[in-house]
């Protein structure tokens, strides 16, 4: 048993549940902690822009899984003997956790490992078979998936929709026309992603980006990543969600309605700014660089900063130069002093050289 495990335990049914609510994907894994079995909890509630299910899958790295299966059929077959338990659940918990940051695509992979600390609290015999049937599964939909995407990546103009039938008209194989399980009425509460999940810390409630919203819609009760996809694809063909190539990381991202946006919302790697903030940034410095009072700033600025190196000019010199080339460069961008005024004065000591 996992006495000594410090978090809560997932007990009872653990479901997955998506919907689409304008424009906004939402994916959702419920379960009951051990403790607590007659209250179902929120695990796992995750807010993307239409698109990002399917998009996010195409540049996943599945080899990972395939590398990861050895070392979980390892850990279970120790936890089955009954050792260790704690200390292997803990590493199964990092696996999944893995994967909930790889996409919500992957939200019946995480749940299906969650269902093996359910299995043990049950007193079953713990088993990878289900696991490694979705790890394959998952390598065929993702090529599947990468075919299909294309048919997004067209002009607005076109009604995807449309598009997509005379697809499967040509190759049903390729193309296929998809179902997926079972729908019904509910109501979610919207307002971000969860930030601290039900199942990850003791003693903390689940807090939210933004106040919470409820809102009814209909919810698709998630068996398999086939019935997530085939979702997500005919809600992207309903609504017209189209792909446009992020510029700054070159990956596929949603787009809907009339705007054209150049980069996505995904989160660099390495950093805490999204490639939308990136880019933005990106874009003023390049607008700042097509300022010619900027580009004549740097020039002479280069040119000065050489004479420091070659023992022309003193570093307090240019120092003092500097600062006021920065004041008159601010006032020629400002239009407060003309670009040939700017120039002359930039150029003016240089046949005292």
């Amino acid at each position: 048993m996992l006495e000594n495990y410090p978090y809560p335990i997932p007990h009872g049914k653990i479901t997955v549940r998506a919907c689409v609510i304008n424009a906004t994907e939402i994916i959702e894994i419920r379960a009951c902690d051990r403790k607590a079995p007659e209250t179902e909890g929120l695990f796992w509630h995750q807010e993307t822009e239409a698109g990002r299910c399917l998009a996010d899958f195409l540049y996943a790295d599945l080899t990972v899984m395939k590398t990861q299966l050895p070392v979980m059929q390892e850990a279970i077959t120790t936890i089955n003997e009954g050792k260790d338990p704690t200390e292997n659940f803990l590493m199964l918990r990092e696996i999944y956790r893995y994967w909930k940051a790889q996409g919500t695509i992957f939200a019946p992979y995480v749940a299906a490992i969650m269902r093996l600390f359910a299995d043990q609290g049950s007193g079953k015999k713990l088993s990878l078979t289900d696991i490694k049937k979705l790890a394959a599964r998952y390598e065929e939909l993702q090529a599947t998936m990468k075919q299909i995407a294309e048919v997004f990546a067209v002009d607005r103009a076109v009604n995807l929709a449309y598009r997509y039938l005379a697809k499967h008209e040509e190759q049903p194989d390729l193309y296929p026309l998809f179902s997926y399980g079972h729908v019904h009425l509910d109501v979610l509460f919207t307002g971000g992603n969860l930030e601290t999940a039900y199942f990850e810390e003791l003693g903390r409630e689940n807090t939210y980006l933004t106040p919470r919203k409820p809102v009814v819609a209909e919810v698709l009760t998630v068996e398999s990543p086939d019935d997530l996809m085939g979702y997500m694809v005919n809600k992207y063909l309903i609504e017209n969600v189209h792909f446009r190539t992020c510029k700054y990381c070159g990956r596929y991202f949603g787009v809907t309605g009339n705007y054209k946006p150049d980069y996505c919302s995904r989160q660099i790697e390495g950093s805490t700014k999204t490639c939308k903030e990136a880019g933005a940034l990106r874009l003023y410095e390049q607008r700042k660089m097509e300022n010619p009072a900027i580009r004549e700033y740097k020039r002479s600025y280069k040119a000065h900063n050489a004479r420091v190196r070659y023992g022309i000019m003193t570093r307090e010199e240019f120092n003092q130069w500097s600062e006021e080339a920065r004041a008159k460069r601010d006032r020629c961008v400002a239009g407060e002093l003309s670009l040939e005024d700017f120039v002359a004065w930039l150029d003016s000591d240089k046949r005292s050289n």
